[in-house]
């Protein structure tokens, strides 16, 4: 494949996309570039998803090992006007990472997909292979995500996640995967350091949710921080008052959530209608342009609804 360095200057790929295609060129793993430049491979991972900001030297060195014509060097000039800004895109989610690993208790609202920590897996691996095409990137994420959840089990940290309902019958991967995630949620909601609570489908009227989901942090000194994510940036939000509006908005929609025991049962209800082949879940309908199909996964049929906690 020939990088498209165009695309570089429209920002729809990171300099760590040139390096990663130029690599995948020359027919190298992560590990055999790392021995040509006399690097760990962790670097070459870094770099590559972004982890670590490239400069000059990287740039003309790889360039040069992997006789990549002075790719990697033009495609650094495009980018290095950007290097230094203050961009979410390398900061905020190394930073959300750091002050998780530190957070005694955890505030999640899920609006589009699973929080991290209780995701399994593969539904993991299914989501990065929607957005990565390299299996090595996919394998490093999925690496990453799962270690994250290691403070959840070793009961080191309290989780609350509300998940709104629309997210269960979200289609990622199968059919099987699904309710092999749905079933993770009912083990994991057993544990004393974690509360799940199913925000459910609007009886009658519309519930008024947030235009995108949020963690809420608390540390051990109380003090707690917001973060959120738009199309692909992360976000703090560290204002005293800011965050006080976030917590009061979080607690409005919470409580609007099912009870841990009535939550239970909408999520064992939509395993069951997954596990039903005849309720015919996954449904094609065209989408875009060339009317490409795209599987969507929703509820069949209405269940009886226990009254939400008040």
């Amino acid at each position: 494949m020939t990088v498209d360095l165009d695309a570089v200057d429209e920002k729809r790929m990171t300099w760590g996309d040139v390096l990663r295609m130029i690599r995948e060129e020359r027919g190298l793993t992560q590990a055999q570039l790392a021995d040509l430049v006399k690097a760990h491979q962790t670097m070459i991972s870094h770099l590559e998803l972004g982890k670590v900001q490239p400069d000059e030297k990287w740039a003309r060195l790889l360039d040069e090992m992997l006789q990549a014509g002075g790719r990697l060097i033009t495609a650094f000039k495009l980018v290095e006007p950007y290097l230094a800004l203050p961009s979410p895109n390398w900061n905020a989610y190394e930073e959300y990472r750091k002050l998780e690993t530190q957070a005694v208790r955890l505030y999640d609202l899920s609006t589009g997909r699973l929080s991290g920590l209780l995701q399994t897996e593969e539904y993991t691996r299914a989501l990065f292979a929607a957005h990565f095409d390299s299996a090595e990137q996919i394998e490093e994420r999925v690496r990453e995500r799962l270690a994250r959840q290691e403070r959840l089990f070793s009961a080191g940290l309290q989780l609350v996640s509300v998940i709104d309902e629309a997210v269960l019958w979200r289609a990622v991967g199968s059919r099987a995967l699904m309710r092999d995630q749905q079933a993770h949620l009912l083990s994991v909601m057993q544990r004393k350091n974690v509360v799940i609570q199913v925000l459910p489908f609007g009886e009658g009227e519309t519930t008024r949710m947030p235009m995108s989901g949020m963690i809420i942090l608390e540390q051990g000194n109380g003090q707690r921080r917001v973060y959120s994510e738009s199309l692909d940036q992360g976000h703090f939000i560290d204002n005293a008052r800011q965050v006080s509006r976030y917590v009061d908005e979080y607690d409005r929609v919470r409580g609007e959530a099912l009870s841990r025991t009535d939550s239970a049962e909408v999520i064992r209800s939509v395993m069951e209608e997954q596990a039903d082949d005849r309720n015919h879940l996954d449904q094609e309908q065209p989408f875009g342009r060339d009317r490409r199909p795209v599987r969507r996964m929703r509820p069949a049929v209405r269940y009886p609804r226990r009254r939400p906690r008040t």
